[in-house]
């Protein structure tokens, strides 16, 4: 009797995550600071970028000694429900600045081995972005020791790019 009600306790955590998860209200504990999803980028938000009703479909949380990562996704359903857009976000706070300075810098060579990409002025250190062969953007950022990481999948406009872009600007400036 004691492993079954542990079973269905478990179980109802599941739930009680899952439904914290779709309805954009998740949140993750760090040394006294909680992370909502929508710190970052409310549905609202999403809804811009994506150009269509979105929700919370993900999120992932890790801490250790040398790096805060934190990210989530929302997902964008069309009409004929086969199709989905989805805006993925990362946050990353390193221990240092260098330390997030050369991440930055690796990620910054690796896309300009795959094609051109473009300054991104986001009152930060450092910030770029580029496309894909499918025309999907991407954008990363890097504010002292933290990174912020935007990519967009499914691209049905070039107008989700500027609201990307804007969305990036006020998620940096706030943190």
């Amino acid at each position: 009797m004691k492993i079954k009600s542990i079973h269905i306790l478990k179980a109802t955590f599941i739930i009680a995550l899952a439904t914290l998860i779709n309805t954009g209200h998740a949140q993750v504990t760090k040394k006294n600071k909680e992370f909502h999803i929508s710190d970052f980028i409310t549905i609202e938000d999403a809804n811009k970028v994506l150009e269509k009703p979105t929700y919370a479909n993900d999120s992932a949380y890790k801490q250790s000694p040398n790096l805060t990562h934190y990210r989530f996704d929302y997902v964008a359903v069309f009409k004929d429900s086969t199709s989905k857009g989805k805006l993925f976000f990362t946050y990353e706070a390193y221990k240092t600045d260098t330390i997030a300075a050369d991440i930055f810098q690796s990620i910054k060579t690796e896309n300009e081995k795959l094609g051109a990409i473009t300054k991104f002025d986001a009152g930060a250190n450092d910030g770029f972005w580029n496309t894909d062969k499918l025309n999907q953007p991407f954008i990363i950022i890097r504010k002292g020791n933290k990174l912020f990481k935007f990519k967009v999948y499914y691209l049905t406009d070039k107008t989700m790019l500027s609201e990307l872009q804007k969305l990036a600007k006020k998620v940096v400036a706030a943190h």
